[in-house]
């Protein structure tokens, strides 16, 4: 499998290669044309997100998570606005938690939208 991701782009997915093998020398090609069920590729970090919210025992800023997922900042940036919109997470002031989360909410720490 190849994977590619540019930073100002969307990945392409994961495109399935052989080996083929000629007379002249073995190269690369395109397995297949890919199914329309793998057309679009299933983005992960939005589970992975939620997964590492409900790891931690606090909130936890953007860049921690970034910096602990390893992701570039844009991908994350538009899936915690995703997971807010669902209402799985919520943004506080102090960061990111799960909407779930039992971490007591004081009337003096709003709740504050996704930048």
């Amino acid at each position: 499998m190849l994977s590619a991701e540019h930073r100002s782009a969307s990945g392409a997915g994961p495109l399935a290669l052989e080996l083929a093998n000629v007379e002249s020398a073995p190269y690369l090609r395109l397995a297949s044309a890919p199914n329309t069920s793998e057309l679009a590729p299933h983005d992960p970090l939005p589970e992975q997100i939620l997964v590492f919210l409900g790891q931690s025992s606090e909130p936890r800023t953007a860049e921690s998570i970034r910096s602990s997922l390893q992701v570039r900042n844009q991908r994350l940036v538009e899936a915690l606005r995703q997971l807010v919109e669902q209402h799985k997470i919520v943004r506080l002031p102090q960061g990111y938690v799960l909407a779930s989360s039992t971490l007591p909410l004081s009337s003096s720490s709003p709740r504050v939208a996704p930048r």
